[in-house]
């Protein structure tokens, strides 16, 4: 059920993010559950989406005219997850290290503060405890 609902949210999205609410949802969803994106869905029913895809969708949310401070923060996090979803694809780490920076100088502070504590989570030090900061929230 996870891994539909994930590509059905992920497929609406790229047709449409003018529903606020459903952004929200979708990106949690998709920060989650981001790793069953990378697989075809089930039923069949379209192909796996590519990781390159899925973080150059949060970059079109975190860029919305009309993405307010908590859509922004849950993309911040919906990022910072799939860091450790995706695994170290060089390319695509490095275009997620660099959506979590663009808040680091925000005039708002919960923004410039998730920013710069996702961007200290990614450093080498912190890697060994990162996925246990990260995992997927119990159900």
């Amino acid at each position: 059920l996870y891994a539909y609902v994930a590509h059905k949210l992920f497929r609406a999205l790229e047709e449409d993010l003018s529903q606020a609410v459903l952004v929200r949802v979708g990106v949690w969803c998709i920060g989650e559950y981001a790793d069953m994106l990378l697989v075809p869905p089930p039923e069949g029913e379209g192909e796996p989406a590519p990781q390159q895809a899925v973080v150059d969708l949060m970059d079109r949310v975190m860029r919305l005219h009309s993405a307010t401070t908590t859509t922004k923060a849950f993309t911040l996090n919906a990022l910072v997850k799939m860091t450790a979803r995706f695994g170290a694809t060089s390319a695509v780490q490095e275009q997620i290290g660099d959506l979590l920076r663009t808040y680091r100088a925000s005039m708002d502070v919960e923004l410039q503060q998730r920013s710069c504590e996702y961007e200290t989570l990614l450093e080498p030090e912190w890697r060994g405890i990162q996925p246990d900061m990260v995992a997927k929230m119990p159900v």
